[in-house]
C-alpha cells in the first residue's frame, strides 16, 4: 500500500441529525494517517475524523443533502508549505493527533440552527379550569435541526448541551384573583414553572416563563398551563409561543 496524504470523500443522501461514516483512506505505512485538515464544500455540516473514517452530520433541514470533504494530513502541509519541524498535533514518530482542523465547521446560521426551534399558536386553545393542559401549536416559526415536532407540540433534543427555554401564553379578561400558571415538562414530568396572580377583574394576563436546562439526546419538552378559572389564550400580538436555543 502506498503513501496516501489528501483524498476527497463524497457524502450523499444525508438526514438531519443522523451521522454518516466514509473512509478516507490516508495511509503513510504502517500507519493510518488522521487527517488534521476537513474542509467540506458546504457549510451546515457537524465533520469528524479519526484515523479510519470522516464522519459528517447534516445540521438542518435548510443544509444541502450531500457535500463533499477534502481531507489532508500534515504530510501534504509541510510539502505544500515547506516547514520542516513537527507540526502542532504531530507526535514525535509523525504520528498524528486526533484532533482534525475543520474548515467551514457547521458556520453561522447553519451551527446554531442545529439546536434552535420556535412554534406558535394561531388558534385560540381553550383551557379548563384547575388542570394543567399542554399547550397547543401550529404555526413553525423556525426549526433549524429538525428538534420539532409540530405535530406533538414538542421538541425533541438531537444534541446534548445546556439550552435556553422561552414560553408564553395570554388570556383576556379574566375575574381578580386569577391564578395562571406556565410549567415546562421536560419527559413528561412538570420540572419548573412561573405564576402570575390578577388583582383587578376584566385585566388580561399573560405568563412569561424563561430559564435554562441542560439536555440529553432524546429529551422531549412541552409546556403545559393551569388556570384556577377556566379561559381561552389570546392570538396575534400575544400569541402563545414556546422557543429552545443552544447555549454552545
Amino acid at each position: 500500500m502506498g503513501i496516501k496524504i489528501e483524498s476527497i470523500v463524497q457524502f450523499t443522501n444525508l438526514a438531519v441529525g443522523v451521522p454518516v461514516a466514509l473512509p478516507h483512506g490516508l495511509v503513510n505505512p504502517p500507519r493510518n494517517l488522521v487527517p488534521d485538515l476537513l474542509v467540506p464544500n458546504e457549510g451546515g455540516f457537524q465533520v469528524t475524523a479519526d484515523d479510519i473514517d470522516i464522519t459528517v452530520t447534516r445540521l438542518a433541514d435548510d443544509s444541502p443533502d450531500a457535500v463533499d470533504v477534502w481531507a489532508s494530513s500534515w504530510h501534504t502541509m509541510r510539502r505544500e508549505f515547506g516547514s520542516t519541524q513537527p507540526q502542532p498535533g504531530i507526535q514525535p514518530d509523525g504520528s498524528l493527533v486526533p484532533q482534525p482542523f475543520v474548515i467551514n465547521q457547521g458556520v453561522s446560521q447553519a451551527a446554531e440552527a442545529a439546536v434552535s426551534g420556535k412554534i406558535t399558536a394561531s388558534v385560540a386553545q381553550v383551557l379548563p379550569a384547575a388542570a394543567d393542559t399542554k399547550l397547543t401549536f401550529d404555526v413553525t416559526d423556525y426549526d433549524f435541526g429538525g428538534i420539532v415536532n409540530i405535530g406533538l407540540d414538542r421538541f425533541v433534543i438531537v444534541t446534548a448541551g445546556r439550552y435556553s427555554v422561552e414560553a408564553r401564553y395570554g388570556t383576556q379578561s379574566v375575574g381578580a384573583n386569577h391564578v395562571q400558571r406556565l410549567s415546562i415538562a421536560i419527559n413528561g414530568i412538570l420540572v419548573k414553572a412561573t405564576q402570575t396572580l390578577t388583582s383587578i377583574a376584566g385585566r388580561g394576563v399573560t405568563v412569561v416563563f424563561a430559564s435554562d436546562f441542560d439536555l440529553a439526546v432524546g429529551d422531549f419538552l412541552e409546556v403545559f398551563a393551569l388556570l384556577n378559572t377556566g379561559a381561552s389564550t389570546l392570538t396575534g400580538l400575544r400569541e402563545s409561543m414556546f422557543a429552545v436555543h443552544s447555549n454552545f
